[in-house]
């Protein structure tokens, strides 16, 4: 099943509507959630999938696809994260005639990532598989070749350790909230 306007995170969105525009391809593998005031833009011709097993994207996601964005498994993206595959403009490199770079380039997010929220998940990004991406970072690159398990933080983004799991188990998550005595509030 797919949710829009999923109700149960700890940020409201300022805008409670939903807005989705799709002249293109979604492929939904399986259930997903989505936040409230969503935007999502599929382009002509674009394919736009999204994993299943738990992914989650948070209130006021942006997603605007127009080439080729895909999202794994047991994805979960915090509150005002965007995802773009296009700068949107034409840039032309001075002294080298005619040298202008493609607008768009595929975004690859691998499964069991984590985005903090405020992200930005640019054009020719490739995040492998249970990555952490720290709050207010900036991924524009590929980084198909870190170690598993890491951490990239910072605008733009970069490595800034390996040998760190998210804890996506809900009854781990609680017997420690209870162990480190922590309030977690959901609506």
């Amino acid at each position: 099943m797919i949710k829009i306007g999923k109700n149960d995170y700890y940020v409201n969105t300022a805008v409670q509507q939903s807005i989705w525009t799709i002249r293109g391809t979604i492929i939904f593998n399986g259930p997903i959630n989505f936040g409230h005031g969503s935007y999502v833009l599929v382009s002509d011709n674009a394919i736009l999938t999204l994993g299943s097993n738990g992914t989650y994207l948070g209130s006021d996601i942006k997603i605007m696809c127009f080439e080729k964005i895909t999202i794994g498994d047991c994805v979960r993206v915090a509150w005002d994260c965007q995802f773009y595959d296009t700068s949107f403009h034409y840039i032309e490199l001075l002294n080298r005639d005619g040298d202008i770079k493609p607008l768009t380039k595929p975004i690859v997010v691998g499964d069991c990532v984590w985005v903090g929220n405020r992200s930005t998940i640019s054009k020719g990004a490739v995040v492998p598989s249970n990555t952490i991406i720290s709050s207010n970072s900036l991924v524009n690159k590929d980084f198909s070749n870190i170690e598993p398990y890491s951490i990239l933080a910072g605008c733009p983004a970069v490595l800034k350790g390996s040998g760190f799991k998210r804890v996506f188990d809900e009854k781990q998550q609680k017997e420690l909230d209870k162990q480190f005595n922590y309030t977690r509030t959901h609506l």
